[in-house]
């Protein structure tokens, strides 16, 4: 038997929103189509019933559905309770695992082969892809071979990636992802990806302006802190579920982005959406990495805590995140605030005696060595910091520039950043 896995993802990993795909390519369909029929396809009970009815069950293929109900029916298909027994059904033909993200989850130690569509969009969504492990895969055929197909459907662009087990002889690490070292440092949600997904990661999220400075604000006073993704609609009813505030926005005059906000906030825990840094903790969690809150205000506690992690596990690595921020096509704009601070969090390590730094990491930290003096004045005079201050927000910048303000760190246990 062998087992392959399918699926269509953004740039950022996203794979899904409510259920449904957010976009449509007729390519990709097709594709899909092609490489799947003939053959057993194994989804779990929501991507089944996401299905259009017409094309329940697909047609051509034995569907399998895992469901922990027992009760369960899916009229044309088969019902497991467990991925064994969905192997069990399969027995030694070729199969496809088609969804969702927890499926591909547990299916990805048993499969020998990745079918992953790039669609260029930049999307916010709530199901993400599983990381594919550098020390196990890597890709060995792109099509096209350099750039772009182009949907006539939508004009989305899009690319067809295959991956395969990485064979022994083959060099054990992309170079791009800054192995072996111990401290490394990549932009955003694909460079969170890169260097801080999975369960042998710190993930150093830092958000300079915004989420990571309130969230060590917050922490720093005993308020719990939830994550949640910018306009999501589901962050009210959750705040509500949990007895907690819902941040809003700046101008309101209560609870927001800003760190001054949380002074006198009248409840222990807070639901704080952001574009960037709430965000990037969302999508690296779900990899099982350890995530933290990085900021100039707590760089040395957040050191400390590193430092903590890898006497008891030398193997983890501390991969620092500058979120940076989006122009409105939703391209990155690496920002000098989100460096620097990450660099503070670098020359913390280096000063508690972790010095294996990337060269991506050692010029965070040099960028932040080259302003730490006078950092106020660098902080509002940089474009995100003008940005602020033309809107009458200077205090949130000079807030942000107090080093080591807080003595904690934000760690995210249980979908809750808590002071640790």
């Amino acid at each position: 038997m062998g087992l392959s896995l399918i699926w269509a993802q953004t740039p950022d990993g996203v794979i899904g929103v409510d259920g449904t795909l957010p976009w449509h390519v007729p390519e990709d369909l097709a594709r899909f189509r092609r490489l799947t029929r003939g053959h057993p396809v194994v989804m779990g009970r929501r991507t089944w019933e996401s299905l259009p009815a017409a094309m329940r069950p697909l047609p051509g293929r034995d569907n399998i559905v895992l469901t922990g109900s027992g009760r369960y029916q899916a009229p044309g298909a088969v019902v497991a309770s467990s991925l064994d027994d969905a192997l069990a059904v399969v027995g030694d033909r070729d199969a496809w695992v088609v969804g969702g993200g927890s499926v591909y989850a547990a299916a990805l130690p048993h499969a020998d082969r990745v079918e992953v569509t790039i669609v260029d969009r930049g999307l916010r969504g709530d199901t993400y892809a599983p990381v594919l492990d550098e020390r196990r895969w890597m890709p060995v055929a792109f099509e096209p071979i350099e750039g772009w197909y182009t949907s006539a459907a939508e004009g989305t662009r899009y690319r067809f990636v295959t991956y395969a087990h990485r064979p022994e002889s083959s060099p054990a690490h992309d170079p791009r992802l800054q192995a072996p070292h111990t401290v490394r440092c990549d932009w955003g949600r694909p460079g969170a990806r890169a260097v801080a997904a999975g369960p042998d990661r710190l993930a150093v999220v830092v958000d300079v302006l915004t989420f990571s400075t309130t969230t060590s604000a917050a922490c720093a006073r005993g308020i719990d802190v939830a994550p949640f993704r910018w306009h999501d609609p589901r962050a009210q009813v959750f705040a509500d579920e949990h007895d907690a505030v819902l941040a809003k926005d700046r101008s309101t005059g209560g609870p927001s982005l800003s760190p001054g906000s949380v002074h006198g906030l009248g409840r222990d825990r807070l639901v704080l959406p952001s574009p960037n840094g709430a965000t990037t903790s969302l999508v690296v969690a779900a990899t099982g990495a350890h995530v933290v809150a990085g900021s100039v205000r707590s760089a040395d506690a957040v050191a400390r805590w590193c430092v903590r992690r890898l006497a008891e596990d030398p193997s983890l690595v501390v991969a620092l995140v500058p979120t940076g921020e989006g122009w409105p096509d939703g391209a990155l704009r690496p920002c000098a605030e989100d460096l620097w601070g990450a660099g503070a969090v670098a020359d913390a390590l280096v000063r508690h005696g972790v010095d294996d730094l990337s060269e991506e990491a050692r010029l965070a930290r040099h960028a932040w060595l080259a302003v730490a003096d006078g950092f106020t004045e660098h902080l509002l005079a940089s474009a995100s910091g003008r940005e602020l201050v033309e809107r009458g927000w200077a205090d949130d910048v000079r807030a942000a520039a107090r080093l080591d303000a807080d003595d904690v760190a934000p760690v995210l246990v249980d979908g809750w950043f808590r002071s640790a």
